[in-house]
């Protein structure tokens, strides 16, 4: 985005290779292992677990 709107030729090819060889990546991965490849953010607090008891149920009307 940046390399575009500097007006940067000599930026904007490298960039846009960059974000197609990221996306060829992602959809080998897809179809190839059956699901998105795991994230690898180091640093980063884990997720919170979703809560496990379902929710109330309505009165009937």
């Amino acid at each position: 985005m940046r390399s575009g709107r500097a007006r940067d030729a000599t930026q904007v090819v490298p960039a846009g290779a960059a974000v197609v060889t990221g996306l060829v990546n992602f959809v080998v991965a897809v179809v190839l292992g059956g699901g998105p490849p795991a994230p690898n953010l180091p640093g980063l607090p884990a997720l919170p677990s979703l809560p496990t008891t379902s929710p109330p149920s309505l009165p009937a009307t």
